[in-house]
């Protein structure tokens, strides 16, 4: 992948395409992150802070988000050997490409779910990887 580019991905699954997934024969890892464009409400809560880390809102989008699947994966990449590549969705199949990022920390916090109630959300901070 080239830094800047933009890719194509197609969901194949319906209206919403998955916020991560993995590339299992090169040890990649990939997440998907959707920002807010304008009004009316949005589930996740991405977004980039200002000393120019990534918070990238876990997987789930009503209730509760558990340590699972892309969560889990997010939170053990570095001890898997995994790089994650981060890509901002900028249209509905077009992905800008950001370069590979790590893991610095991450919270279990209270925020907005699909339909507005208050749950519990993984908020992971990301920094460019050196």
């Amino acid at each position: 992948f080239f830094l800047g580019f933009f890719y194509k991905f197609f969901c194949t699954h319906g209206l919403y395409c998955f916020k991560s997934f993995y590339y299992y024969k090169s040890n990649m890892f990939f997440l998907i992150s959707v920002i807010k464009k304008g009004g009316g409400y949005f589930v996740y809560h991405d977004k980039w802070t200002a000393d120019g880390d990534y918070i990238y809102s876990g997987e789930g989008r009503v209730g509760d988000q558990i340590m699972a699947k892309g969560n889990l994966a997010i939170k053990n990449a570095a001890r898997d050997g995994r790089a994650i590549h981060l890509f901002v969705k900028f249209s509905p199949q077009e992905y800008y490409y950001q370069g590979v990022f790590v893991l610095v920390d991450y919270a279990y916090e209270d925020d907005k779910d699909e339909n507005g109630d208050i749950r519990k959300e993984y908020k992971f901070r990301l920094r460019k990887a050196k």
